[in-house]
């Protein structure tokens, strides 16, 4: 045990001087280490944001749209480092007018797949892909988009009395007007009848209805060709 001990005494500096030889050795080498380990080539994942062009005309959205894929490169560990503190980012144009369209019902759903356009990845990325695997995780890009048509709804009022007696004596509202025109997605019109106002409490039976509250836009609507309704 004691030989043990006088052979690492006899390793370990033994003065001042000798200290920050040591030291200033210690931190060169860390950093050639760090030097090599770092301009190596690795593998890793990375989140790629997503921008659609040239959306369709005369249809509406109807699905979510997804922000970003995850994409697997091949890069030195600088530049998997500055990636992950957010100095580097990668942003990919996928451009609809081009992509895969199929027809289901009264949807169109629009489709890239990227493990198929491996040189557009590349490109806006700026990095090597990791090859002999699949390219993303995500297998396929979809959104779905309807036919904008045109379609009267009745208007209905949407309320609620807090101090409620005598419940046969309330008449029921009038709207003017009774119907609105509308405009939104064909898959999604076809299941809707009503628009309704914008949720309103009455304090009592005979409130004076005498006034024009907003309609609620549904979703899959595009536009409200009249934004209000008068009741009485």
């Amino acid at each position: 045990m004691a030989n043990i001990k006088n052979i690492f005494k006899g390793l370990l500096p033994t003065n001042k001087k000798q200290w920050k030889i040591f030291l200033a050795c210690l931190g060169i080498s860390t950093i050639l280490w760090s030097l090599l380990r770092f301009s190596e080539e690795r593998n890793d994942t990375i989140q790629v944001q997503l921008n659609f062009i040239n959306y369709p005309k005369n249809e509406l959205l109807v699905s979510s749209v997804p922000k970003s894929i995850s994409v697997t490169i091949q890069a030195q560990g600088f530049e998997l480092i500055s990636r992950s503190f957010g100095f580097r980012t990668s942003n990919l144009n996928i451009d609809l007018s081009e992509a895969k369209v199929l027809n289901r019902n009264d949807e169109k759903h629009y489709i890239w797949i990227p493990n198929q356009h491996y040189i557009q990845i590349s490109q806006a990325i700026g990095s090597k892909l990791k090859p002999g695997e699949s390219l993303s995780k995500t297998d396929t890009i979809r959104l779905i988009f309807s036919e904008k048509v045109e379609k009267e709804l009745a208007a209905k009022f949407s309320y609620k009395v807090n101090k409620a007696r005598e419940h046969f004596i309330l008449k029921q509202p009038v709207l003017s007007p009774s119907l609105v025109t509308v405009r939104g997605a064909k898959s999604i019109l076809k299941n809707i009848d009503t628009v309704y106002t914008e949720f309103s409490e009455l304090e009592l039976l005979d409130a004076d209805l005498n006034a024009s509250y907003k309609l609620k836009t549904p979703y899959g609507i595009d536009s409200l060709y009249k934004d209000s309704v008068h009741v009485f």
